[in-house]
């Protein structure tokens, strides 16, 4: 009777250390996958390179408070076309976008790239509402704009165009 009840306590306890331990089939095998190539933390500390984009196809559109909507082109600090206030819609931003399109091809064809097209940074801020950052978002699909980018960060130059009337 002891050598049975201490047989049992054994085939137990042997069971419950094998199901710690994982068998070939026990997972799918997208999971296996996962473990095996996630990235080890030592990669992280590794620095990112900044990206050189061209002043001349990168236009910025900050995102205000009660559907302001400022526009200008190259680097806030020496813009190329300098910050306006846009409306939205087909006469406002949308007209706006598709002539800096057209410019942006053209430079890009006389440099011999001509499938490089306009780059817009969109950056709404704190107070601009989720609406107003999906209808900038259909005027990049109407438009055609093939890349873009939603950024939170924002300089002080382009917070006081933001808070100017």
């Amino acid at each position: 009777m002891k050598l049975s009840l201490i047989l049992a306590a054994l085939l137990v306890a042997s069971s419950l250390t094998a199901c710690m331990d994982p068998k070939p089939g026990q997972y799918p095998p997208s999971m296996m996958m996962e473990r095996d190539t996630m990235p080890d933390k030592a990669d992280d500390n590794e620095k990112q390179q900044d990206i050189k984009v061209d002043e001349n196809r990168t236009m910025t559109i900050l995102l205000g408070e009660n559907g302001k909507l400022v526009s200008y082109m190259g680097m806030i600090s020496a813009p190329l076309v300098a910050p306006k206030d846009f409306a939205y819609g087909k006469d406002g931003i949308r007209k706006e976008l598709l002539s800096r399109r057209q410019s942006v091809l053209e430079y890009s064809a006389s440099k011999g790239k001509p499938k490089n097209g306009i780059i817009v940074i969109i950056k709404p801020s704190k107070k601009a509402t989720y609406r107003n950052l999906v209808d900038i978002l259909d005027e990049m699909a109407i438009v055609d704009v093939p890349t873009y980018a939603i950024v939170n960060e924002f300089s002080p130059e382009e917070q006081k165009l933001l808070a100017a009337k």
